[in-house]
């Protein structure tokens, strides 16, 4: 049996294992012929991948290192959708325990995965669209989303993004077998270029991080700073990355903390099987954006967070705020001072209403930066924030009482936000 390749001249190469398959080669690859073995052992389950690979990554992949690769960063290989190893969920958090890899199945594994994980949201014609699966087979991919997955990585990998780095699509392939197929056709796995085996995502690298300091008998201010500070490492460089990603015209939609890594200050991100075009619409467009740029702080503060500290996670606003402070700062970029008084007040303004939520004030946000074509208010050098403001803020949110002691503005002086107003025909009205 022969496959018609997804891509022109790739090298097909049939195999014979516990599992048949066909493995494709793109001509830009640059596996070697010892690699390829590798790969044609494991996915076809020849070699017990429990016994013979570096470690596990995500539910369906795994992590092999490379033979002696030029690249001092990408030095091992992802082979994703070859099998499965149980995840747990607690809360939303996922967590890979010590349960063997298993080889891929024609169940469904959409139905292993609680509430609305796996979902993708997009705003599309003035409305919100949230997208999940009925069916993806456990451990392996569905032939349209493969070649869907493939395709993007190729894009984005093309357009040399200098934010953020883009996996090489090195290599793909299909099980032959009548049981690992359905009407849409043969399910298959990928092969892409990774960092080192002993490199951890985001999402796993976070926390181990922050819990490797004792907070027993601590302040809880230490924690909070810590927390943000750490916090800061992650997001902005990843904003600044979307910021590139988004003028370039796509947005990501899935963009939480365990679709990227950290790599030397800069995020390598992973899996672009959600990468969205953005339209002609510019209030779809500027949503899109919103909806990139929030996912990590929202996974860091309503997620990670309340997980790691669970005496502390009724009251998450303070941090929420600092978190997305940093990412928004990062995303305007340098000279752009974000004031959350004035933005807060001018999505009051535009939604005609007093409670908004923080979609509608990050939205009106990028909207004062001029983006996709909105008239821009801020000015590069402006002084409508102080600098310390993020500073500032994580000091406040580590001891409220500092809070109280501060002085009020007085209703007749100069609004602090910068407008020029007096404090009584501003943000004090």
């Amino acid at each position: 049996m022969r496959l018609q390749p997804f891509f022109p001249n790739a090298e097909v190469i049939s195999y014979q294992g516990r599992f048949p398959i066909q493995l494709e080669v793109p001509r830009n690859s640059t596996l070697t012929s010892g690699e390829v073995q590798r790969i044609l052992k494991l996915s076809s389950w020849d070699l017990d991948p429990n016994n013979n690979v570096e470690n596990f990554e995500g539910g369906r992949s795994v992590l092999i290192r490379r033979d002696n690769h030029s690249d001092s960063e990408l030095t091992g290989l992802q082979i994703s959708g070859m099998g499965y190893k149980p995840i747990g969920y607690h809360k939303h958090i996922s967590t890979i325990g010590d349960e063997p890899f298993i080889p891929p199945s024609n169940a469904n594994f959409i139905s292993l995965v609680p509430g609305t994980l796996m979902s993708t949201e997009i705003f599309a014609n003035g409305q919100l669209v949230r997208t999940r699966p009925d069916y993806r087979p456990l451990g392996a991919y569905l032939t349209e989303e493969l070649k869907t997955k493939l395709a993007n990585t190729n894009t984005m990998s093309a357009l040399g993004f200098s934010n953020f780095t883009v996996p090489r699509v090195e290599a793909y392939g299909r099980y032959l077998g009548d049981d690992l197929k359905n009407s849409e056709g043969q399910f298959g796995f990928a092969v892409f270029s990774a960092p080192d085996p002993k490199e951890e995502r985001a999402g796993f690298a976070f926390p181990k991080i922050l819990l490797s300091k004792d907070y027993r008998g601590r302040l809880i201010s230490e924690l909070l700073m810590d927390f943000a500070k750490l916090s800061k490492t992650f997001v902005v460089p990843l904003s600044i990355g979307l910021r590139e990603l988004h003028d370039k015209g796509f947005s990501h939609q899935q963009m939480h903390m365990s679709n990227f890594y950290l790599m030397q200050g800069k995020p390598f991100i992973t899996d672009w099987a959600t990468l969205n075009k953005l339209s002609d619409n510019r209030e779809d467009n500027i949503t899109n954006r919103v909806f990139d740029v929030k996912r990590v702080p929202d996974d860091l503060t309503a997620k990670l967070f309340p997980s790691a500290f669970p005496s502390l996670s009724e009251n998450t606003d303070g941090i929420d705020l600092v978190v997305k402070q940093y990412a928004m700062q990062a995303y305007a970029g340098e000279g752009f001072k974000f004031n959350p008084i004035m933005v807060g007040q001018r999505a009051i303004s535009a939604k005609g209403r007093k409670n908004i939520s923080d979609i509608d004030g990050m939205v009106q946000w990028m909207k004062d930066l001029g983006l996709e074509g909105f008239s821009q208010f801020y000015t590069k050098g402006s002084s409508l924030l102080a600098t310390h403001l993020l500073d500032e803020a994580l000091s406040n949110v580590a001891s409220p009482e500092s809070k109280n002691s501060k002085s009020k503005t007085g209703r007749n002086e100069l609004c602090p936000c910068g407008s020029g107003k007096k404090y009584k025909r501003c943000c004090g009205n």
